[in-house]
């Protein structure tokens, strides 16, 4: 994958990374965390966008919130998809989104951005897409912009985020 950074990179492209920030069971530690570090620090200037926030089926880590911070204020340049698992799992409990996710969104509000997670057939995209207004409505004006559009708006189709 080095070569398709590196072009990546020269070109301004953003890197869409689909890998999980640890194993299946594996609660108490992040197995892969150094595998996205890796990347982020050899590749300054690459624009990698964390899909579902480095999570998948069974992955979980009660605080999960601050290694995400922990990335966000070490790497400029990782931006964050909060999609599929990463939102329904992590970010919401008990059908509430919990506050701390919020702060952190908030806080990060240019390097967060929500997605349908789907492919090839669109019939749910209305559905799915509503599942995130709980998450926009707790967010300033500014903030709810630019996690529902802005930030993909500029990373995918506007160049080279600021």
């Amino acid at each position: 994958m080095r070569p398709v950074y590196k072009l990546c990179e020269q070109c301004g492209l953003p890197v869409l990374l689909h890998q999980n920030s640890t194993s299946i069971g594996r609660h108490d530690d992040y197995v892969y965390l150094h595998e996205l570090r890796e990347v982020l620090e050899c590749h300054p200037d690459l624009c990698v966008v964390w899909a579902h926030c480095g999570l998948s089926r069974r992955v979980f880590h009660e605080h999960y919130h601050e290694m995400v911070e922990m990335l966000l204020t070490a790497y400029t340049q990782l931006h964050v998809d909060v999609s599929w698992i990463g939102f329904d799992d992590v970010v919401v409990s008990e059908g509430l989104v919990r506050t701390e996710w919020v702060d952190l969104i908030e806080r990060f509000a240019d390097r967060f951005m929500i997605g349908s997670d789907l492919t090839g057939h669109f019939d749910h995209l209305g559905p799915t897409m509503r599942r995130y207004n709980g998450l926009l409505e707790g967010l300033s004006r500014d903030a709810r912009q630019k996690v529902a559009e802005g930030n993909a708006d500029r990373v995918f189709f506007g160049g080279r985020p600021d």
